[in-house]
Formats: structure tokens, sequence, C-alpha cells
């Protein structure tokens, strides 16, 4: 989350470092490329983001990745 600067990386929105989930604007760890999509858990394949983002981007394939 620090390489990121607390920033979601699908909208671009600071992400408040002292909200939790089950709130839906706290910090998410996604996979730029799904798991499910054959993507890694590396660090070159995760990012930052809001848990709403993360849900609402589910496994799509992201078009900018």
């Amino acid at each position: 989350f620090n390489r990121d600067n607390w920033i979601c990386q699908i909208c671009s929105t600071p992400i408040d470092k002292n909200l939790s989930y089950p709130d839906r604007y706290s910090v998410s760890l996604d996979h730029i490329k799904a798991l499910s999509n054959g993507g890694t858990h590396t660090y070159d394949n995760v990012q930052a983001s809001q848990w709403i983002c993360n849900v609402q981007k589910s496994n799509i394939e992201n078009e900018y990745a």
C-alpha cells in the first residue's frame, strides 16, 4: 500500500488508512490480473485499491494492465 501511496489504483482516489473492512472505502489488495484468470500473487501483479473498486472490478481483465 505504501508503494502505491495509499491511492486506489483503480479510481485514483486517496485511501483512508483509518478505515477497515467492512467499510466499502477501506483498503484492499487488488490483483491486476485476477488469480482466476492466471494471474500471480506477486508484487508486480498487486496494487492498492478501495474495497468497493476491487469488488466492482471483479475478475474482468483490465484492458489497461
